[in-house]
C-alpha cells in the first residue's frame, strides 16, 4: 500500500511539474484590433492578429472576410524578447482590408490554428468625390457606355480600362452590382498604347448589361486597388514593393442609363 501511495504521489508531482514548466505564453489567446473604426469606401483598413507564444505557427483563414472586405495583402512579423533569462516571443499577421460596402460592417472571428479571435466592428461610410487619377504617378482608369439610352432586355456594353506606367500589382475588380440588369462579363484585353508620348499598359474589361426594367438604370463608380512600389524600395531588386507597398485606390464616375 505504501508504494502504491508514494507512486502516486511522485505522479501527481510529475504532473504538477510538467504543468508549471508549460511557458505561461502558451496559453495567451490570439487578438484581433484594427487601426480605426470609422472609414470611407475609399480607403483601406489595417487588421493586426497577435499572439504571444512560438505556437503560432498555423496561418489565418481568412476566407470569412471575404463577404464584406477585399484582402489586398498581408505580413508575417515574429519576434522574440530575452528579459533577465527568460524569454517571451509573439507573432502577428498584419492585414490589409478594403470594404465593399458601406454600413456598420463586422470583421468576424478569423481562426487560427485551434483557436479564434475576437469579433469587431467598423463603420464604412459613403466615398469622397470619384477619383481616376493617382496623385504622383503615371495611373489612371476609364469607363465608358455605347449608349446612354437602351431599350428593355436590349444589349448594352459597358467598358473599364485602367492605364499604368509604372510597375504595379493590380487587385481584380469587382463585378459591378446593377439592379434590375442582368451582367455578363465579356473577354477582358491587355495592350499597349502610346499617350502625350508616354508608354502605357491597358486592361481592358467589358461587360453587356442587359436592363430587365424601364426607367433609370445606373451603373456604380467602379473601385480598382493598385499597389505600386515605396519610394525607399524602389532600388531593391528582390523587394521592389517593399514589405506591403503603397497602396492606391480609384473610382470611377457612377453611370447613368435610360
Amino acid at each position: 500500500m505504501v508504494v502504491k501511495y508514494m507512486r502516486s504521489v511522485q505522479i501527481f508531482f510529475l504532473c504538477l511539474l510538467t504543468v508549471s514548466l508549460l511557458p505561461i505564453d502558451a496559453y495567451s489567446e490570439v487578438t484581433a484590433r484594427i487601426d480605426r473604426n470609422s472609414m470611407v469606401m475609399d480607403e483601406t483598413l489595417s487588421l493586426t492578429l497577435s499572439k504571444d507564444g512560438s505556437s503560432f505557427f498555423s496561418g489565418p483563414d481568412l476566407e470569412p472576410l471575404e463577404k464584406d472586405f477585399k484582402v489586398l495583402g498581408q505580413s508575417k512579423n515574429s519576434s522574440t524578447r530575452i528579459i533577465n533569462g527568460s524569454s517571451t516571443s509573439s507573432v502577428e499577421w498584419n492585414i490589409v482590408l478594403a470594404p465593399r460596402r458601406e454600413g456598420t460592417l463586422e470583421i468576424p472571428p478569423i481562426t487560427v490554428g485551434s483557436e479564434k479571435t475576437n469579433a469587431l466592428k467598423v463603420e464604412v461610410k459613403k466615398a469622397a468625390q470619384p477619383k481616376t487619377r493617382a496623385d504622383n504617378v503615371p495611373i489612371f482608369i476609364e469607363t465608358d457606355i455605347d449608349s446612354d439610352t437602351v431599350l428593355v432586355q436590349s444589349q448594352l456594353i459597358f467598358s473599364l480600362r485602367l492605364f499604368w506606367a509604372v510597375d504595379a500589382r493590380i487587385t481584380e475588380p469587382d463585378d459591378p452590382q446593377i439592379d434590375n440588369a442582368i451582367v455578363r462579363r465579356l473577354d477582358d484585353a491587355t495592350y499597349d498604347k502610346m499617350m502625350n508620348g508616354q508608354a502605357y499598359k491597358v486592361f481592358e474589361r467589358k461587360y453587356a448589361i442587359f436592363p430587365q426594367k424601364s426607367g433609370t438604370l445606373e451603373i456604380p463608380s467602379q473601385i480598382v486597388d493598385i499597389t505600386v512600389p515605396k519610394q525607399q524600395y524602389s532600388h531593391n531588386f528582390f523587394d521592389p514593393f517593399g514589405t506591403m507597398g503603397e497602396n492606391i485606390k480609384l473610382r470611377s464616375d457612377a453611370k447613368t442609363i435610360h
